[in-house]
Formats: structure tokens, sequence, C-alpha cells
């Protein structure tokens, strides 16, 4: 699972109170459990407008101070998002450019994205959660890991605009984030 360091998942198989043979079903039974710690934020996720800021100042002149508590935020989480059931989409950038993948500083614009759409027969629905495949992961995780934490092919504002005038649901990438870096 992609991760910035020091953030990690581990993962744990034991037999709880059963080691050695104890019995603690009350018949002849053992079995495994898993215990997982993680970092919420590694692999897929989704962040809110509460994720990033600059000066302490988040979306909107929001002052950390105001809504950042330590027991969460109060406002501009992800606390509210109800469950997402929707038709997934993926539309393949890697494949419309030519390449295993793009490279970080690759900007896809709106353009590129409805072309990739009508090669791919893709069709965007209102709703749907649309996903692009750039083969960031694939092609720079293992192989580069500080190239890949330093920079992203991504999306351009006119396809965010053309998406949120398409209005869906949700939207992703392979990439660490969704913005070209």
């Amino acid at each position: 699972t992609p991760a910035f360091p020091p953030r990690t998942l581990n993962l744990q198989i034991v037999q709880p109170g059963q080691q050695g043979g104890q019995e603690v079903m009350g018949y002849d039974a053992t079995y495994n459990d898993d215990i997982m710690q993680l970092w919420l934020g590694i692999g897929s996720q989704i962040d809110g407008l509460g994720h990033l800021a600059t000066g302490g100042m988040y979306y909107n002149c929001n002052d950390q101070k105001d809504f950042a508590q330590l027991t969460g935020l109060t406002k501009l989480g992800t606390h509210n998002i109800p469950p997402m059931v929707g038709r997934g989409i993926v539309i393949d950038m890697a494949k419309h450019f030519g390449k295993p993948f793009l490279p970080a500083g690759h900007a896809i614009n709106a353009e590129d994205v409805k072309a990739a759409m009508s090669e791919q027969k893709i069709e965007v629905k209102k709703g749907d959660v649309v996903l692009f495949h750039t083969g960031w992961i694939d092609g720079m995780f293992e192989s580069k890991p500080a190239e890949w934490g330093a920079g992203e092919p991504g999306i351009l504002p006119d396809v965010a605009e053309m998406l949120a005038e398409a209005d869906v649901m949700a939207v992703g990438a392979d990439t660490w984030g969704l913005d070209v870096v």
C-alpha cells in the first residue's frame, strides 16, 4: 500500500488465548485472527478540505484554530460523507498517451480526457465515480520512491470543472493526489 514515511500498515496474525493447544471455545477448535494497525492516510483514502493548509489557513479562509480540535475536525472533514455506491468508470490516460505510465508533471486537460473517453468508448453519467489510470504507482512507487513522492501526473482545473458539470459523485486516480505536481 503506497505510503509516505512514517506511515505504514502492520498486520499480525494471532491465535488469541489458544497457544499450546488451549481450548477457548468449549470444544476442539482453534482459530486465527488478524490484528491490523494502519495509518488511514495510505492507499485508498478520501481527504476533505481540512486535509491541507497554508499558514494555518484552510479552504475558504478557515483558520485551524477555529475547527481543528484534539477530538477531530468540527468542519471541512470527511465525517459527514455518506456511504458511496455508484458506477465506477476508469479512464486509462496512460493508454491514451501510449505509455506504461505518465511522468511527473504531465498535465491532463479536459480535451485529453474527452479524447480518451471517446477512444475507450466511455460515457460519464451523473453519480459516477470517475477514476484516472496514469500508471504512476505501478511505474514508480517501488523502483523510484523518492521520485514517486516528489511529483505526479494529474488533472488540471478544467477537468475538475468538466466532471463537476457532469455531476459525478467522486473522482480519484492511481496517484498520491489528483492534481498535477
